[in-house]
């Protein structure tokens, strides 16, 4: 069965990332930092994107096992959350974990939720991520159907730059020709939203097109 029910509610493997000021700056530019926020792009007084919490969590989220045993170019990262904890460093070394939080059946497809948690070489948490994956033509195996995904917005920077700083497993999916061999017309980067200990908040969505 390559959606396994029963790996819900487990902890997979913790997997580890190790980045730079580099990555962090790069990674800024590729979501469209410019001329005006020169304290996500210049080293000096340097601060990092609360969204650059998925670099290190992207790893992980995939890091399934035998819970969703797949064709890897029918998957499709659809949705993200990100709880902000504490500041993220500007270089170091994160430790996550995944844990498979529910799996909904959405007839043509299987929606997966993993959540990950993202600690520093200390142990302190730093970051938690929820991610939507969903699996073209594992549809059908009688779960539940969870929430309906709702998606507005197309946004291209993030899906050409991201892999760069570590995480190629992302453009794969998404850029030609292989998103057109899983049956998509366009580039289309997941549903994303942010929560913060400082009650920001931000939400960032996507037009997913498909031929089915």
């Amino acid at each position: 069965m390559p959606v396994n029910l029963s790996y819900v509610g487990k902890r997979m493997e913790s997997v580890t990332h190790t980045y730079d000021e580099r990555d962090v700056m790069l990674y800024a530019l590729g979501v469209g930092a410019g001329p005006d926020e020169l304290q996500f792009v210049y080293q000096r007084d340097l601060k990092v994107l609360p969204t650059f919490a998925v670099i290190p969590a992207f790893p992980a989220m995939l890091n399934l096992g035998g819970a969703m045993e797949v064709n890897p170019v029918m998957v499709l990262h659809g949705e993200q959350r990100i709880e902000l904890h504490a500041p993220i460093p500007t270089s170091g070394t994160i430790v996550t974990t995944p844990t498979i939080k529910a799996m909904y059946d959405k007839g043509k497809g299987a929606l997966v939720l993993v959540e990950t948690e993202s600690v520093d070489a200390k142990g302190k948490l730093l970051f938690r991520n929820t991610s939507g994956i969903f699996a073209r033509g594992e549809g059908g195996f009688g779960g539940e159907r969870g929430l309906p995904l709702v998606v507005d917005r197309l946004i291209v920077g993030v899906v050409v730059i991201v892999p760069l700083v570590g995480i190629s497993a992302c453009s794969s999916m998404r850029c030609s020709p292989c998103s057109t061999m899983a049956g998509f017309t366009s580039m289309a980067p997941p549903r994303l939203s942010i929560a913060g200990n400082e009650g920001i908040t931000a939400n960032v969505g996507s037009t997913l097109r498909s031929r089915s």
